[in-house]
């Protein structure tokens, strides 16, 4: 006669003994066999089952320089261009912008923004305004994905709520550097080197009629402005990835021990504007 176990499994045991998802149980680490990803196509995985996983929104802003220079040179940043991309990569936004205050430095190189996108006739550039609440509209209650958000939540003069789910490839510790000595605070990797190691080629360099890359006259190659609505790709793409079991272990943040698997919240008072 066979007799039940009465040992308890616990949380940590359940977590990685779930049933598989329609991933297939990709790894954490980040390799370019895990996802075939071609920029044209931009294929995803197969959606997980997990309704609050499949709620996240990705966005990506660029900006432009307005006002005047600081000291080192520096100009403010402001919003010009946005796009926002669903769970399954789908563009649900995709808007220019009309900054408040006047351009001093179109950063054209990183941002693709020019003065004719933003100034000429025929331009569907919108007011700031307008895009600052439809934008928020959208991120309301929805899981928040992206890299380096604080700069982005920054221009779009947008604070989480309490309860927002945040979920930001700047502060998770698998898409990190290597320490560079014992002890030293590990560094996040751009977003260009996290999608380089799926296979995702974004943020390219120039290059001439010959294949060879322009370089710029710091002697640094050109690059193609970033198109913000690729960049929420590759995020959501980083995201689906490591929402496959088995999980990530690092958790940190008050709703981590809670809230499945959304576990990468911003620490209480991160944003600029919290009090």
């Amino acid at each position: 006669m066979k007799h039940k176990s009465t040992l308890k499994r616990g949380k940590r045991f359940r977590r990685h003994t779930r049933k598989k998802s329609a991933y297939g149980g990709m790894p954490t680490r980040l390799s370019a066999s895990a996802l075939p990803f071609t920029p044209a196509a931009a294929p995803m995985p197969e959606p997980v089952v997990d309704p609050r996983v499949a709620s996240a929104v990705a966005i990506d802003c660029e900006m432009v320089g307005v006002g005047p220079k600081d000291l080192k040179g520096r100009t403010k940043s402001a919003l010009a261009h946005v796009a926002i991309v669903d769970f399954d990569g789908n563009k649900i936004y995709n808007e220019y912008v009309i900054p408040e205050e006047a351009i001093t430095n179109y950063r054209t190189t990183h941002s693709g923004i020019t003065k004719n996108i933003l100034e000429n006739n025929n331009s569907k550039a919108k007011p700031f305004k307008d895009v600052k609440a439809e934008v928020h509209a959208i991120l309301n209650g929805k899981v928040i994905v992206g890299h380096g958000l604080i700069n982005d939540f920054e221009v779009l003069d947008y604070e989480p709520s309490p309860t927002t789910e945040v979920w930001d490839t700047t502060l998770i510790d698998e898409y990190m550097k290597e320490p560079e000595y014992p002890g030293a605070r590990r560094k996040a990797k751009k977003l260009k080197e996290l999608a380089a190691e799926i296979g995702n080629n974004i943020q390219k360099n120039v290059k001439n009629a010959n294949g060879n890359p322009l370089k710029n006259e710091n002697g640094n190659p050109l690059k193609e402005g970033h198109s913000p609505v690729e960049d929420a790709r590759a995020s959501m793409n980083l995201y689906r990835m490591s929402h496959s079991p088995p999980f990530p272990k690092a958790e940190y943040g008050n709703m981590a021990k809670n809230m499945h698997p959304i576990r990468y919240i911003y620490p209480k008072g991160y944003y600029p504007h919290s009090s």
